[in-house]
């Protein structure tokens, strides 16, 4: 999914979900962004909801990596119970999910409240490919 950073952005918290079996139960990375508050600490997050309770997993600090009037691209790869990001075709995190969540088969795009700027594009799901 392509993740295009308006001109003006104080706030980015925007990204994707995997693993989605209902409203209560998924995963979701999001690009996370907030001068205010993290200065040119831009980050990567992998959040997971089980129940309705929302727990950080992961994070991978990118630095004043997001910058104004860019597109990015985000990719996250669910096989079993892994999952691998990556940000403009660089690995950012692997990681394994929860139990609860493995039957999950839900996909879509994540954008909070006050991030009404950030827009998506070129959003493609696919089933996993077997290299064997």
């Amino acid at each position: 999914m392509q993740l295009v950073i308006p001109s003006e952005f104080p706030v980015v918290r925007a990204g994707l979900v995997v693993r989605r079996s209902d409203p209560k139960n998924y995963v979701y990375i999001r690009c996370f962004v907030d001068d205010a508050t993290q200065l040119d600490n831009d980050e990567i997050e992998v959040w997971e909801v089980v129940d309705g309770r929302a727990a950080i997993l992961s994070k991978s600090y990118l630095g004043n990596y997001f910058q104004a009037g860019t597109t990015s691209v985000l990719v996250a790869q669910v096989v079993g119970d892994t999952l691998n990001i990556h940000l403009d075709g660089v690995p950012q995190l692997t990681l394994y999910l929860s139990p609860a969540l493995l039957n999950g088969t839900g996909v879509g795009m994540y954008r909070e409240a006050g991030t009404s700027e950030v827009m998506f594009d070129n959003f493609t799901a696919a089933p996993a490919v077997s290299h064997r």
